[in-house]
């Protein structure tokens, strides 16, 4: 891992009150994001915005806060977006994936 990458996520979990829950929050923010425009692709039958939500309930903090510090404005990196399927592949996501697919009107 990156050294800087290493040192900006030990000072997120070191970090106590209003700093680490801006971080927190901005990283998620920026997490939901690329999490969506990979799920827009990768499940286009369902809203990318709840499957993002699925995902991001499947990734701990440090791995929101890790994915959030990217550089996403360009697109999502290819190893972002590998990271991103292997969370979606997780259990929990799995099933709240299927849910929303299984509640998705057809067209």
């Amino acid at each position: 891992m990156n050294p800087a990458v290493s040192f900006l996520l030990l000072s997120v979990v070191l970090l106590q009150g209003c700093t680490a829950l801006v971080v927190r929050d901005g990283s998620r923010r920026v997490s939901l994001k690329a999490i969506g425009a990979v799920m827009a692709e990768e499940q286009p039958g369902i809203d990318s915005d709840e499957a993002a939500q699925c995902v991001l309930g499947a990734m701990s903090t440090v791995e929101t806060v890790g994915l959030g510090i990217g550089d996403h404005h360009r697109g999502v990196a290819p190893e972002a977006r590998a990271k991103i399927i292997a969370f979606a592949a997780r259990p929990e996501a799995t099933a709240c994936l299927d849910t929303l697919a299984a509640t998705e009107p057809a067209e």
